[in-house]
């Protein structure tokens, strides 16, 4: 295991969940009161890309594209300031306002959560964010725009501070989290998101192996193989692949079989 850089330490979530649970001593912070664990989250900012649809043409897939394989926790810290970064795979908005309350439940007597999140990639857009109390614009842009940066989607990040004692002023606080949410994202494994559909087909026996080695080079997952007096085929097809794969099967058989939709 790497030893961890100068004011940055990489804990288990196990860990800070064990701390949270500790008594802790009364925290100042450079704003207001700390948040209760019941009020609500304060309102994000959600914005579509701008001058784009809010969703792509029925018929155009969304791009492949990456997105968080496990949640991840990191911890930094500035001037005795406490920053905890927390990143999760969220697939809607209403997963990474879920996601948002659960950090907030979990370390009730910190000081900030501040967040950014952005759910979906390419034309298809949201995205959200909040300083939380901390001075505008100090915490949850430089948050979000470390988001952007990632190339990532589906994706939110929640940074929790415990106020150390030393205020650190517009600049630092834009730097402290723009450091924090690096530092996180840098320790974040991806994996690729993939939007697949159900497909079949019928099949005569001496066309079986051909039409399956077909398969194999489109990236199907298959599901199920009926036998009778000709196979049929169920499997699963990255949706951007569909026509090319129908086109072919259609060629191979003399458009005799179709690659049908489930």
């Amino acid at each position: 295991m790497k030893s961890a850089a100068p004011g940055l330490v990489a804990v288990s979530i196990g860990e800070h969940r064990r701390l949270a649970g500790e008594k802790r001593a009364t925290h100042q912070r450079d704003g207001d009161a700390p948040r209760g664990r019941d009020q609500p989250i304060p309102a994000c900012i959600v914005a579509p890309t701008v001058d784009l649809p809010a969703q792509p043409p029925h018929d155009m897939p969304m791009p492949r594209y990456h997105v968080p394989r496990a949640t991840v926790r990191v911890e930094t810290r500035v001037s005795n300031s406490r920053f905890i970064s927390t990143i999760e795979r969220t697939d809607t908005v209403a997963a990474a306002q879920a996601f948002i309350k659960s950090q907030r439940a979990e370390m009730p007597d910190a000081n900030h959560h501040v967040y950014a999140f952005r759910i979906g990639f390419g034309n298809s857009v949201s995205e959200g964010m909040s300083d939380d109390g901390e001075p505008s614009g100090t915490s949850g842009p430089p948050t979000l725009a470390v988001l952007r940066g990632s190339d990532i989607g589906d994706v939110a990040i929640v940074t929790t501070r415990y106020f150390g004692g030393t205020k650190l002023g517009t600049g630092g606080l834009v730097a402290a989290y723009t450091a924090a949410a690096q530092a996180a994202f840098k320790a974040l494994q991806t994996e690729e998101k993939v939007e697949r559909i159900r497909c079949n087909l019928t099949v005569p026996y001496n066309l079986l192996e051909r039409v399956k080695l077909i398969l194999a080079e489109q990236e199907t997952d298959m599901v199920d193989e009926h036998f009778e007096a000709d196979v049929t085929l169920t499997f699963t097809i990255p949706v951007e692949r569909y026509e090319g794969l129908n086109a072919t099967i259609r060629d191979l058989s003399a458009g005799r079989i179709a690659v049908n939709k489930n």
